[in-house]
């Protein structure tokens, strides 16, 4: 019963949502440069794909990981700019002197420590396999780390060999098993108890509260200009005043 609540709550709020006008997008302070128009006609935009699959999420009570656009961050420099730029020949690898970069920004991208570069580091996404060796560990961690330091201790390690070596002096195979790969545990049904109802989440996602529909910036496009007074009021900075002077980090958040 709880189920089909939901669903007809889903569907009402749908009903609302096409019954009443798209708001209208504001626009720009300043008059934008002419894009030229595609060679063929596209049925949907980037940024309507994003908005459907908001929608779909909300719709599965999904909205983990990466569902609908919280999607994983996009960036110019892939693997394939890496092979294009330092490995032309396509050998699969970059070592640390034909990357240019002192040892220590090299080992940074090295994730896995092999001591190159391969396709496997530039991989971020969650199904990557360093991301799955990442999860593990962190799995392991959140279990061992008994003062929630983000760290493990000599002292923690020792309390967890105790457990599972239950006062013998070793590990057998199957005991390390259980402590590198715990069973993960039961996800329970339904959105979580603190989680906004389906109608509340599709009248966010109407009103412009959990994002735009209209198009954005994409990779590789100029951030759009704006003017902001600084917090002390005495002064404003322009955006478009720092282009092309030094890098800009652009930090937006929803601290409610």
């Amino acid at each position: 019963m709880k189920h089909v609540t939901q669903r007809c709550a889903a569907v009402c709020g749908l009903l609302v949502w096409f019954s009443q006008p798209l708001p209208a997008q504001p626009l720009p302070a300043q008059p934008l440069p002419a894009q030229p128009l595609p060679a063929q006609p596209t049925k949907s935009t980037p940024a309507t794909d994003d908005w459907n699959r908001m929608l779909l999420a909300i719709m599965r009570n999904d909205l983990s990981g990466n569902a609908g656009w919280f999607g994983p961050s996009e960036t110019r420099y892939t693997w394939a700019w890496v092979q294009e730029h330092l490995d032309p020949a396509k050998r699969g690898a970059v070592s640390a002197q034909n990357s240019g970069l002192p040892p220590a920004s090299f080992d940074r991208l090295d994730r896995d420590g092999d001591g190159r570069w391969t396709a496997a580091d530039f991989d971020w996404s969650e199904k990557g396999p360093l991301a799955q060796k990442t999860s593990m560990a962190r799995m392991f961690l959140m279990r061992a780390d008994q003062d929630r330091n983000g760290k493990l201790s000599q002292d923690e390690w020792n309390t967890v060999f105790e457990r599972l070596s239950k006062g013998t002096s070793d590990l057998d195979l199957e005991e390390l098993r259980k402590l590198l790969f715990p069973a993960p545990p039961p996800r329970p049904k339904g959105p979580p108890p603190d989680m906004p109802s389906t109608t509340t989440l599709l009248q966010g996602l109407y009103r412009g509260e959990l994002g735009s529909p209209f198009p954005g910036p994409r990779l590789g496009d100029f951030a759009p200009d704006f003017t902001l007074p600084t917090h002390d009021g005495k002064t404003k900075i322009n955006l478009r005043s720092f282009r092309g002077h030094k890098p800009v980090a652009l930090i937006f958040g929803s601290f409610t």
